[in-house]
């Protein structure tokens, strides 16, 4: 239920301008799935010693979601993944309201990672991905208030830093047998 005059306004407008062309449905119920994000990492205060966890210290700094795929993932995966986060930012921000806190920043709010063993290009391209300067190849973001990033396993560098052991037994490659290194 609408409860502000601009939006029955709005509305109503948008219902009679497009009604002649098709069919128009005001106030559409859209019944709600409980969903799991499939990893939430919080930081604690200690500042630990994350070396043992090669590349992937650099993406538990902050408040993140990993979603990994077995399978090179799809973009309506990709999409799917977005709505979780989504859902999860609003529900920050209405503990918030509830506590009577401040409405949380930007930057207080999780990123969505999602690990994928591959991923074309084209796909990348349409998603407006771009490489992340700073983590390097493999390492992929979505336009920034999007709060979504992509690591494209089989495009990581061949490094002892990339995901070592942390991510090993991830399904898909991550132990590569034929570098040498120890992933």
């Amino acid at each position: 239920m609408t409860i502000f005059a601009h939006d029955e306004f709005a509305k109503s407008f948008l219902e009679n301008l497009l009604s002649p062309f098709g069919k128009v449905e005001p106030s559409l119920k859209i019944a709600a799935e409980v969903r799991e994000v499939d990893v939430y990492f919080m930081p604690s205060g200690d500042n630990f010693n994350r070396t043992d966890l090669g590349l992937l210290a650099r993406f538990v700094t902050e408040l993140v979601v990993f979603e990994p795929f077995r399978n090179s993932v799809s973009v309506p995966d990709i999409r799917a993944c977005m709505s979780k986060l989504y859902d999860l930012h609003a529900k920050i921000y209405r503990e918030a309201k509830r506590k009577k806190q401040p409405e949380p920043k930007d930057d207080e709010l999780p990123m969505l990672w999602i690990l994928t063993p591959t991923l074309s290009d084209n796909i990348l391209m349409s998603l407006g991905a771009s490489l992340d300067a700073e983590r390097g190849e493999g390492v992929y973001l979505l336009p920034s208030a999007q709060k979504t990033g992509i690591i494209v396993i089989h495009r990581l560098p061949r490094t002892p830093e990339t995901l070592r052991r942390a991510l090993a037994g991830f399904p898909g490659g991550l132990a590569r047998q034929d570098s040498g290194l120890e992933y």
